[in-house]
């Protein structure tokens, strides 16, 4: 007999490559159930799978009107590759947003020149719990290799989800401009999804990029794609745990 009223249960990928596009569609979704779940099959994921994140993993692309909506306009998917990767970090998951909030990111992160972000709200009441989200906007340049100067536009969010006995934060990123002093050089899209585990003394993290980069006018090569987002993932994680430490 069918009982009216049941609630359906969540269903969410349980595999990394559908995970990570799953989480940054469902973000706005007012009810956290799925998101909750996804988080729970990627916790799981990365308990069994961990090592081969950090090498680099391949992921699936987010449905085309999801990001759109974001960008406010077409998005190449025929280029657009997404890449995966994970990290821990030795502090909690409070430690490691009170610096992603509330510290200059220039003096965490070594390919920043400047910084500039505008919050709405302010982060106080996201790392006091008594907001679930966050907004912001930031300016920043940053120099890589080569003599190569990047200045970007982002736009990002910030949500709190429930997780276990304590939460975890996701956090989407979407570029609107971006300008290179290489004029062969071109970043035409970029999409981000950082997921950040509360695991007690420590955090584990996930972050998945989904970028068209462009040589002059051709694609720059899957792999050499994958190599030039990991190293940005990898680089990262070690320069956050590493300012934390000095704290």
């Amino acid at each position: 007999m069918m009982v009216s009223g049941c609630k359906r249960l969540p269903e969410a990928p349980a595999k990394l490559e559908d995970l990570c596009a799953f989480l940054f569609e469902h973000y706005t979704d007012e009810d956290t159930e799925y998101l909750e779940q996804g988080l729970i099959n990627l916790d799981t994921w990365l308990d069994n799978n961990f090592e081969e994140t950090q090498e680099g993993y391949f992921v699936d692309k987010m449905r085309r009107g999801g990001a759109e909506a974001l960008v406010n306009r077409e998005v190449d998917f025929e280029n657009l590759v997404g890449v995966a990767s994970s990290y821990d970090i030795r502090h909690p998951l409070d430690d490691v947003m009170n610096v992603v909030l509330k510290h200059d990111q220039a003096d965490v992160y070594s390919t920043y020149e400047s910084v500039e972000r505008t919050y709405d709200p302010k982060p106080a009441c996201f790392l006091a719990e008594t907001c679930e989200e966050i907004a912001y906007v930031q300016d920043s340049v940053s120099n890589y290799p080569m003599n190569l100067r990047a200045d970007v536009t982002l736009e990002g969010q910030f949500r709190r989800v429930p997780f276990g006995d304590g939460t975890a934060t996701i956090r989407r990123i979407w570029m609107t401009r971006s300008e290179f002093n290489f004029g062969w050089l071109k970043l035409d899209e970029s999409f981000n999804l950082i997921v950040t585990l509360d695991k007690g003394d420590s955090s584990r993290r996930l972050e998945s990029i989904w970028v068209v980069t462009k040589m002059g006018e051709a694609a720059v090569p899957e792999a050499l794609a994958m190599q030039l987002t990991l190293d940005t993932i990898q680089q990262g994680g070690v320069e956050l745990e590493t300012y934390l430490d000095q704290l």
